[in-house]
């Protein structure tokens, strides 16, 4: 797991590495969580993402899901069901 603050340069290791789920949060500088999926669902579409929030918007909640999220979580969130759909946007290993 690698984690990322500027969603610039996770989109920079996107573009060269696989990534095998992608938890964004909506409020982050540069592009909004919702543009980086956007541009992620562009680059690499199979690449599954959940999206986080602080601020419980119906709107981007919208967004996320038109765009392709397995799963939109308000903080604070429930851990159990937080890891239960992480779990399920995983890719199966063999």
């Amino acid at each position: 797991m690698l984690p990322f603050n500027d969603s610039r340069l996770f989109l920079e290791h996107a573009r060269n590495h696989p990534v095998a789920l992608a938890i964004i949060d909506v409020w982050m500088p540069q592009l909004n969580g919702l543009e980086v999926q956007r541009v992620l669902r562009d680059m690499v579409p199979p690449t599954p993402v959940i999206i986080i929030t602080a601020r419980d918007n119906p709107g981007a909640n919208r967004v996320a899901f038109a765009q392709g999220a397995v799963a939109f979580f308000a903080k604070p969130f429930d851990d159990a069901v937080f890891l239960e759909a992480v779990l399920r946007a995983l890719p199966a290993s063999d």
